[in-house]
Formats: structure tokens, C-alpha cells, sequence
């Protein structure tokens, strides 16, 4: 069975009763069927995104607030306590480094393909730190 059916089916067992908010223990049986569908936060052994691109792309727009196809220094600012509550990288200088090493044409912006490279270069500092664990 395709593994986003399975939590679709595990759900909607939930909805079918009538139940709109999970009980801890119904949260934590909901995390365990994650969890054995094989999902998990950076465990992915291969040197690649853990991030769909489709979802990618989306956090792309969400950090672009001015709509502009790129990402400036500012907007990364703004963006800093989402990307740190999902990457676990709170600094913002950390960041800033980040951009400026992904920042391959000096612009002082990043595109969506230096924004990708961005957020590849925080997975792999994650799985570095998970490694020395």
C-alpha cells in the first residue's frame, strides 16, 4: 500500500468517528504509523534533499515576501525562525554565512537554485551533527 494512503486511511479513521482533535495517545499512534511508513526528520543517508522540490519551491515563495523570484538578506532575516525551527539552526549569522557561500554570483540575493543549495548545505549540517551523536 502506498504509504500516503496508509496515513490518509489511518486519518480518516479518526474523522470517521468524529474526532477533529487526537488525544495524546491518538497523536502518538499517529506517529508511530509515520514512523513505520519509513518517514523521518534528515534521515536520509544519501548526499540529497529530504525536501520535495515541490515543497521547496513553496517555502521558496513563503520566505520571498516582496515576490520578487529571489531572496534577500532581509527576507532571510524574516525567515530565520522558521528555517531554525525546521533545520535547528537558530543563528542567524549562521545563516547569513550560508547565504553568502550560496551566493554564487555575489548579488547579495538568492535565486531558487542558490536557495535550494542553502538548504541542502543546512540538511548536511544536521547530518553532520546527528553523525558525532
Amino acid at each position: 500500500m502506498e504509504p500516503n494512503l496508509k496515513l490518509d486511511l489511518k486519518l480518516n479513521e479518526y474523522l470517521q468517528k468524529g474526532e477533529t482533535v487526537l488525544n495524546f495517545e491518538e497523536f502518538i499512534e499517529v506517529l508511530e504509523t509515520v514512523k513505520s511508513l519509513g518517514w523521518s526528520k534528515f534521515e536520509n543517508d544519501k548526499n540529497e534533499s529530504t525536501i520535495s522540490d515541490l515543497d521547496m519551491r513553496g517555502i521558496f515563495k513563503m520566505v520571498d515576501v516582496d515576490k520578487s523570484g529571489t531572496i534577500s538578506r532581509t527576507e532571510l532575516k524574516m525567515a530565520c525562525k522558521y528555517l531554525g525551527k525546521r533545520y535547528g539552526i537558530n543563528d542567524a549569522g549562521t545563516w547569513q554565512g550560508l547565504m553568502r557561500a550560496a551566493d554564487s554570483d555575489g548579488d547579495g540575493k538568492l535565486s531558487y537554485a542558490e536557495f535550494k543549495q542553502i538548504i541542502q548545505m543546512a540538511e548536511n549540517s544536521i547530518r553532520v551533527k546527528n553523525l558525532k551523536k
